[in-house]
C-alpha cells in the first residue's frame, strides 16, 4: 500500500502541520512541540454486536501507528523541513532574508528535536479525542491526540499509581 507525504502549516501563534492526511502537528512559533493529532479508519466487518467495538479499535491503533510512522520516518526528511520553513513565511515580507532563513532553520531543528526528546512521552500519553461511526459506509473513525499536556496529565496520572 502506498503512503503519500504532503505537508502545509498555517498558525498564527501556533503553526498545524498536516502530515500524511490524516496527522497534524502543532507547534510554537519558536519550535516548541505542542501535540500531535492522528484520525484512523476501520471497516465494521459484520453485524455482530462485537464487530463496532473490533473495529474501533483497529482504527485507534492505526491512528497511533500514524503518530509512530511520523516520529520515526518524517521528521528527519527534508520535506518536513521545508514545510516548516513554509509555513513560517507565510506572512513574511522578505522571504529571502538570510537572517530570516536562519530563524526558519532554527525552528525546524526544535520541532525535531523537541519532538525526539519527548518522543516516549508522546506515545505514552495518546488519548481519544474523538469517535465516529459512519453507519451508512460502515467506517468507524478515531482520532488521537498526544501532546505537552497530555504528556504531563500521562505523567501525573503514573506517580499518583506508584509507578
Amino acid at each position: 500500500r502506498r503512503h503519500t507525504r504532503s505537508f502545509h502549516v498555517t498558525g498564527v501563534q501556533t503553526c498545524a502541520l498536516p502530515i500524511c492526511g490524516d496527522v497534524k502537528l502543532t507547534f510554537t512559533k519558536n519550535g516548541e512541540f505542542e501535540s500531535i493529532t492522528s484520525t484512523g479508519s476501520a471497516r465494521i466487518t459484520s453485524t455482530l454486536p462485537s464487530a463496532v467495538d473490533e473495529a474501533f479499535i483497529m482504527a485507534k491503533l492505526r491512528a497511533q501507528q500514524k503518530i509512530v510512522e511520523f516520529i520515526k520516518n518524517e521528521l528527519e526528511s527534508e520535506h518536513f523541513k521545508q514545510s516548516i520553513f513554509d509555513s513560517l513565511q507565510e506572512g513574511e515580507t522578505d522571504a529571502g532574508n538570510k537572517s530570516a532563513n536562519e530563524t526558519k532553520s532554527k525552528v525546524a531543528y526544535n520541532v525535531k528535536q523537541d519532538i525526539k526528546t519527548k518522543s516516549k512521552g508522546i506515545l505514552k500519553g495518546v488519548l481519544i479525542e474523538s469517535k465516529q461511526i459512519d453507519t451508512t459506509n460502515g467506517i468507524i473513525l478515531v482520532t488521537v491526540r498526544t501532546g505537552v499536556k497530555e504528556i504531563q496529565a500521562s505523567g501525573k496520572v503514573s506517580t499518583l499509581m506508584g509507578n
